[in-house]
């Protein structure tokens, strides 16, 4: 059973979300949702410096990695901004698109090799 005693408690706040979003990681000292859970910090800033954002217009990646903001707007999927503007690409709002982890791994099952 869990904790009925209708006190706040800030570690249960931070495990609910954690179990809700798969957790949340810093970028740039602005927290947003991890694409898999149990991501660190590292791990997530690794995988944006990897990713590929050459569909994006009129900026250069390691100007995108020094001043973009991330937001995000779905499992691994997150808007792009640079001061006040959302980054735009070939048909709209660039939409920076992260690995996600298969089925199986995601819930814990074995995943063929």
């Amino acid at each position: 059973m869990g904790d009925v005693t209708g006190s706040f408690s800030a570690e249960r706040v931070k495990l609910a979300v954690r179990d809700v979003t798969d957790g949340l990681v810093t970028y740039k000292s602005r927290q947003v949702e991890a694409p898999r859970y149990g991501m660190t910090d590292d791990q997530f800033q690794d995988m944006v410096r990897a990713a590929d954002f050459s569909p994006v217009k009129g900026f250069k990646k390691d100007d995108i990695l020094r001043y973009g903001q991330l937001e995000t707007v779905g499992r691994g999927k997150y808007l792009v901004k640079v001061g006040d503007a959302y980054l735009q690409g070939k048909s709209g709002p660039f939409v920076l698109t992260l690995p996600q982890p298969s089925a199986g791994a995601a819930i814990g099952g074995v995943v063929p090799r």
